[in-house]
């Protein structure tokens, strides 16, 4: 299966809610992802902000050109949970839902790390 984006929202700073074509979505933090000549403009909040679903390219782009894979909005989305289920002593997540039980398909929500809480739902 190619991955596609299907929904984009901006959230604040540098943060966007993604959603992907097999039912996963994720915040991901593009802060550092904003290197090179195309992205430079974006470190403008407000254009970044304008970010939209390319209905052909099927990922986010931005009016100035600028896009991002898929694949690569996917791993920052699924690095946040595998991040969070390595490093983290919180019980804020029952020990049955880990990475697995998210490539499973058995977690629908990536979610976003604050601090060592991660907020996701089966």
């Amino acid at each position: 299966m190619f991955l596609h984006i299907t929904l984009a929202k901006y959230l604040k700073d540098y943060k966007v809610e993604v959603f992907f074509n097999d039912g996963k979505r994720g915040v991901v933090d593009l802060s550092v992802a904003l290197k090179g000549p195309v992205f430079e403009p974006l470190k403008d909040k407000s254009i970044f902000s304008q970010l939209f679903v390319d209905e052909e390219l099927e990922t986010i782009a931005w009016p100035n050109g600028a896009d991002l894979a898929p694949e690569y909005l996917y791993y920052q989305a699924l690095k946040t949970i595998r991040n969070y289920m390595t490093n983290s002593n919180s019980g804020d997540i029952s020990p049955n839902k880990t990475w697995q039980d998210f490539r499973a398909g058995k977690l629908d929500y990536v979610g976003d790390c604050v601090g060592n809480r991660l907020a996701c739902s089966a």
